[in-house]
């Protein structure tokens, strides 16, 4: 029996060697190079601004970003090596996305591209503040027509009702960046109808594009129009659904402040009062060098010796209607070229509102945005329209 199990051993060992080999383990080949990436993904804060990928080889490598901001340094290396990507920290409600690519040409790599999804969080989103205690404008009842509140959780909001391609250097379309051109405006933000708008009183297109007039809003939310000149002006409108009677008392509340010392000083405040442009109120007169004597009710002052120049001009008060009117519009009109505070206008601005071969910079409004008292409490963060009537 012994013998039968042992020749049937060697027969079954037999047949294995006749027939067909069994695969060996493979091995890599030694023409082979070792390229890698780790990770295979990244995810990052809203606040971060950097993040590492380790580069394995021993090949030389490249890298490309498909989002512009996104900066991959370096750009290239071998063999060995870590990989920065600097970007800037998200302050938007969206998540930003990119894909980041590190290749190799060398066709001993078995693979020859690594692509890492990345993702960054959106920004948390603070709820929209309180606005807080209008400016009390008296002890009558108070309708709001339209209510604005200009506040940096409001940028984003704001910025909507601007089209994109204002806001886009070198835009081939030369209207595009100017004020009041195609509607753009802003609407109420906290209640009622209306828009603010702004336009231009002469025409621009003359001014070379880097210094033509663009509008934006600011980082805290305010409306930001530069270039702004003599016959330009914004229109704040509130809309009612119908007409208002005559002897309407009307209240108002806003600020503009200049950005810089070469703003139009001199501004008048009108309302449309049935077909008719009135002061809103009492009005002054001033002779301005080069221009003669000019209406106004508005001065804007920059004080270059103070340590915060930007000095706001508040319009708090009323105005009774004298016909009825559908809507209430108010007019803020620089009736004064930009020759406050020793500056002159600008050269290249069209001859009918002056020349001169000095350069200043462009002048810049701001129909304001949240400011920040030194006690932390916020102020001049509203702009309205009311109805007043008696109790």
């Amino acid at each position: 029996m012994k013998k039968y199990l042992a020749l049937l051993a060697i027969a079954s060992l037999a047949i294995v060697s006749c027939g067909e080999k069994p695969e060996p383990t493979p091995t890599p080949s030694d023409d082979e190079k070792a390229f890698s990436v780790t990770p295979e993904t990244l995810s990052v804060g809203a606040s971060d601004t950097s993040a590492s990928i380790e580069v394995k080889g021993e090949v030389a490598w490249s890298t490309k970003s498909d989002n512009s901001n996104f900066v991959l340094t370096p750009a290239s290396g071998n063999g060995n090596g870590t990989v920065t990507v600097s970007f800037p920290a998200n302050t938007s409600t969206n998540v930003v996305t990119a894909k980041i690519t590190i290749f190799t040409d060398d066709k001993a790599a078995k693979t020859k591209s690594f692509t890492i999804p990345f993702t960054q969080a959106a920004a948390e989103v603070e709820p929209t503040p309180d606005p807080g205690p209008d400016p009390e404008p008296t002890s009558r009842d108070t309708t709001y027509l339209a209510r604005w509140w200009f506040d940096i959780t409001q940028v984003d909001i704001l910025n909507a009702h601007f089209a994109e391609e204002a806001k886009v250097e070198g835009n081939p379309n030369p209207d595009a960046g100017l004020p009041g051109n195609g509607g753009y405006y802003v609407e109420p933000n906290v209640s009622g109808k209306g828009r603010i708008e702004f336009y231009n009183g002469i025409d621009k297109n003359s001014i070379n594009p880097k210094g033509r007039v663009k509008r934006v809003i600011g980082k805290y939310g305010g409306i930001v129009s530069y270039g702004t000149w003599k016959g330009d002006y914004y229109l704040l409108t509130a809309e009612t659904d119908a007409a208002l009677p005559a002897g309407t008392d009307i209240y108002t509340f806003f600020a503009l402040r200049p950005n810089t010392d070469n703003v139009p000083r001199y501004w008048l405040v009108e309302i449309l009062d049935g077909d008719t442009w009135k002061p809103y109120f009492e009005t002054k007169k001033v002779t301005v060098s080069g221009e003669g004597e000019v209406e106004y009710n508005i001065e804007l002052v920059y004080d270059n010796d103070a340590e915060k120049p930007c000095i706001d001009s508040i319009v708090d008060c009323e105005y009774k209607l004298t016909a009825s009117t559908k809507n209430v519009v108010i007019r803020i009109l620089a009736v004064s070229s930009a020759y406050s505070y020793g500056k002159v206008p600008p050269e290249g601005l069209p001859a009918e509102i002056g020349d001169s071969p000095v350069k200043v910079k462009n002048p810049v409004t701001i129909l304001v945005g949240n400011r920040t008292a030194e006690n932390g409490n916020p102020v001049l963060h509203h702009t309205m329209i009311c109805t007043l009537t008696s109790k």
